[in-house]
């Protein structure tokens, strides 16, 4: 858009504006009309943090409008902190900055809207932004007139930097009812319908579901999430019993989507989408839309689950059960059926089952099952199961089959499961693995072939097959079968599928019919001696692999953090991550060096990293010991060196490259005595860059080496949360001397 357009778009748009203004009612900000269903939509902060532009705006509004997400019902394209210029105007509007935004937000709001799309904006109810940026404390009603005035339809209230001393005596939550009531009053008198978005404090003690029904459109209820499995865990923990207070024009908020951010798995994506859905959450993604794969926007455009969170009833799912990490959801939908979701937070597959009653389905003779993820519709008896694979979601719509349709030719409800005994071995060892089938129709089923296959390269190589002449209803038949590992892999970490499914062809009131299950086993090669693994400061497990020169750790862990200063003195860190070591390895004159070839995680979420560390008696495992020094490359590609230079337990001292690197790189940890040196490759060591020198402390506490001596060598990684883990790929470790 040209400077002299973008002109006359603000001066129509003013126009406009300033004539709806004079003639318009008083829409309430917590009118269910302005948001009858949950808002769908996109927002910039996940995916850009501050680099926010209108040419950024823009390029996702017409990728919403272009790709057919605009028709699924994305209609909200809404700009996040960081967009307001440092300072007010002199009668102290707000305005953007002139970089990002120089055309002005009226012109930005009109483009949008030109696209049939709604503009949302971001304020703060403190006395700056959560970023530093001008606040509405004290400017409520005059910002509710400059963003209307602009044409903005939604509005994302947050809530840094309030100043709780002008409050004496009140609660958060009083404090925080007064300013979210002082908006909603001031988006109210100008007669524009924005919708009211509290970003409120997640001080339990505010209780925001209990009054921001009366004020606003949506409240959040979770911190903000994070693109990883355990933080989407917690956000739905933190909104799933808050059921009660969703209804149409009023939802709890348990932030936005990581869809396509990189940081998780398909499964533990579509599960994140399922339970938003089930619990009739905004669905606004906060991801760069114009980059997700085939597989990821399938995700975002499946209109059957965007139909049960976009159901007119406005009702959050219930909390039907919950039990040892397997959920159940059901919510009632227009017309009757019930939308149920099968959670399993675990790390291990499940068979999670609940039924017609326990979902408060009307009584009838069979019922209706409808995937909601593969569109497979079956028919139950009244039990609806599934075999749910790790952090994974199955969702069904569940109706009542009237007599009539009851008798009509229909594929039975079934469930196949595989439960091996390991879902780790080594090269060459036996996996067994009980593989069931459970007919949960309501009626008989005759001459079934169960077929389980083996991972290619196992033995045998061929699948095996047996028949089921009938499988009463509510019944199960089970065998268990043998398979063995291959001897030898070539990755430290091989993934290997064993698959089983049933099949039956036509009988009676029964159409022909398949169903199938997989699961997921890992050959993991074993390190070689001396080499050892240790989880540092953790209390789950660490698996590691080796083959050859290739190495691989998967652990969860927060990673090595340095001491913090507080008000009680200097606190020293408490590092988990999980290690490869090899003890005494690193001398006082050594060079240790390792390529870091792959890891997963997210570079919008750069928190978890990989590299070499040494350290004394790092095989102990003790949280609390960081006398050496650590080299090391984030998911985010940031490249640190940390080290000791007090000698007391921790590290207190760290450097980083100023420039972010991609896999792989090499990396190379020097020691001369007491000085170690971190330097890196991304040319395979044909050119280093120096990250940074350190000196470390001339002793160390007692009981250890001292620095001169021999210190422990290791390979880490660490997740960046506690209870996720990730994988991180090694190649070519050499010590020398």
């Amino acid at each position: 858009m040209s400077h002299r357009t973008s002109a006359l778009f603000v001066s129509l748009v003013c126009i406009v504006v300033a004539v709806a203004l004079s003639a318009a009612p008083g829409a309430r900000a917590d009118d269910p009309a302005v948001a009858p269903t949950p808002p769908m939509g996109f927002n910039d902060w996940n995916a850009y943090g501050c680099n926010v532009s209108a040419s950024l705006i823009e390029t996702q509004a017409r990728y919403l409008h272009s790709s057919g997400m605009e028709r699924d019902g994305y209609r909200y394209v809404n700009i996040d902190d960081c967009w307001e210029a440092p300072q007010r105007t002199a009668d102290g509007a707000l305005q953007p900055d002139p970089t990002k935004f120089p055309a002005g937000i009226a012109a930005l709001a009109s483009y949008v809207h030109h696209l049939g799309l709604k503009l949302g904006i971001y304020l703060d109810a403190g006395t700056s932004t959560c970023a530093g940026y001008p606040g509405s404390f004290g400017h409520a009603a005059q910002d509710a007139q400059t963003i209307a005035s602009w044409g903005v339809d939604y509005l994302k209230y947050d809530q840094c930097n309030i100043p709780f001393s002008d409050f004496p005596g009140e609660t958060h939550q009083q404090v925080d009812t007064t300013l979210y009531t002082q908006m909603s009053h001031a988006l109210r008198a100008t007669g524009r319908p924005i919708v009211f978005s509290m970003c409120n404090g997640t001080d339990p003690a505010a209780y925001p579901w209990r009054w921001g029904a009366k004020v606003s459109n949506l409240w959040r209820t979770t911190p903000d999430i994070r693109d990883n499995f355990a933080s989407t865990l917690a956000n739905f923990e933190g909104n799933v019993e808050l059921w009660r207070y969703a209804h149409p024009g009023a939802f709890n908020d348990p932030d936005m989507l990581e869809i396509g951010n990189g940081g998780q798995t398909l499964t533990e994506y579509r599960t994140q989408f399922s339970l938003w859905a089930e619990m009739a959450a905004p669905l606004i993604a906060g991801t760069n839309l114009t980059t997700l794969t085939r597989a990821e926007r399938a995700i975002y455009e499946n209109r059957r689950i965007i139909a049960v969170d976009q159901d007119p009833l406005g009702r959050q799912g219930r909390l039907v059960a919950d039990s040892y990490g397997l959920w159940v959801l059901s919510k009632r939908l227009e017309g009757g059926a019930h939308a149920v979701a099968l959670f399993n937070s675990t790390a291990t597959p499940q068979v999670i089952t609940t039924s017609a009653h326990a979902i408060g389905a009307r009584p009838a003779a069979a019922y209706r099952l409808e995937n909601l993820w593969d569109g497979r519709v079956t028919r139950s008896g009244g039990v609806i199961s599934a075999f749910v694979p790790a952090e994974g979601t199955i969702m069904e719509r569940v109706s009542a089959l009237r007599p009539g349709r009851a008798r009509r030719l229909t594929a039975p409800s079934t469930v196949v499961s595989l439960a091996p005994t390991a879902y780790v071995v080594a090269p060459g060892a036996s996996l067994q693995s009980q593989v069931t089938l459970t007919d949960r129709s309501g009626v008989p089923l005759h001459h079934v072939t169960f077929t389980v296959t083996p991972p290619a390269g196992w033995a045998p190589a061929r699948p095996e097959t047996m028949h089921v002449v009938l499988l009463r209803p509510g019944r199960s038949f089970s065998r268990r079968v043998e398979f063995v590992a291959p001897a030898s892999v070539a990755s430290p970490f091989t993934t290997a599928m064993i698959r089983a499914a049933a099949h039956a062809d036509r009988s009676g009131a029964v159409r022909a019919w398949t169903t199938t299950a997989t699961e997921a086993v890992t050959v993991a090669s074993p390190l070689q001696p001396p080499l050892t693994d240790v989880g540092v400061g953790l209390l789950s497990p660490v698996m590691v692999a080796q083959a050859g020169q290739e190495f691989a750790i998967a652990a969860p862990g927060t990673g090595i953090t340095p001491a913090t200063s507080t008000s009680q003195g200097v606190q020293p860190a408490s590092d988990s991550f999980g290690a490869i070591v090899d003890p005494g390895k690193a001398g006082s004159d050594s060079t240790a060096q390792v390529t870091v070839t792959a890891q997963t995680g997210s570079a919008e979420r750069p928190t978890g990293s990989a590299g070499l560390i040494e350290r004394p008696s790092l095989t102990t495992g003790f949280a609390q010991s960081d006398e050496g020094a650590a080299l090391s490359v984030s998911t985010g590609g940031a490249v640190t060196l940390v080290w000791n230079t007090s000698g007391g337990q921790f590290v207190d001292s760290s450097i980083s490259a100023p420039a972010p690197v991609s896999l792989p790189v090499t990396l190379r940890l020097q020691r001369a005595g007491a000085t170690v040196i971190g330097s890196y490759s991304t040319d395979g060591g044909l050119s280093w860059t120096t990250v940074g020198t350190g000196t470390l402390a001339p002793g160390v506490a007692a009981g250890y080496l001292d620095y001169g001596g021999a210190l422990d060598l290791g390979l880490f990684h660490d997740s960046g949360t506690a209870g996720w883990y990730t994988t991180a790929d090694f190649s070519d470790l050499t010590v020398t001397p």
